[in-house]
């Protein structure tokens, strides 16, 4: 697991990994987290960082065992690679992050343990001490 010392650390790997999907020929984006299960879908901030435009946070409505549930998810990511690495730094905040794949079901990431759903307070809270979500804007 790569280790950030500050908000800046993050705010540079986005900044390098973005520079590296703007060449030609770059791979299309499929892998995305799957963060946590929430209540109800929140409107979450879009980041001013021109590093960390190329992500969103997203939500997923499942239906499981006649229940329907939303989940909190982020990407995308041109590569599984990519992926670990912003699981990895999240896993911090969300300790059972989950990679995905698009058009797949599986999970790539080994967990899959249930974990409780958030409220929208706790989502938002979470978000507004992501480093992801506060990183200085590039001058």
């Amino acid at each position: 697991m790569q280790s950030f010392s500050s908000r800046s650390d993050l705010y540079n790997l986005a900044r390098e990994e973005a520079s590296s999907t703007a060449e030609p020929g770059a791979l299309p984006a499929t892998f995305y987290l799957t963060l946590s299960q929430v209540v109800a879908p929140v409107s979450v901030p879009e980041s001013k960082s021109p590093a960390l435009q190329r992500f969103r946070f997203f939500f997923e409505r499942r239906c499981e065992a006649g229940r329907s549930g939303y989940w909190l998810q982020f990407g995308y990511f041109t590569s599984e690679l990519e992926a670990k690495r912003w699981r990895d730094v999240l896993a911090r905040i969300y300790p059972r992050a989950t990679i995905h794949r698009l058009g797949g079901t599986t999970s790539t990431s080994g967990q899959t343990t249930t974990q409780p759903a958030l409220t929208e307070t706790q989502v938002l809270k979470l978000l507004k001490t992501t480093p992801a979500a506060s990183a200085p804007a590039d001058s």
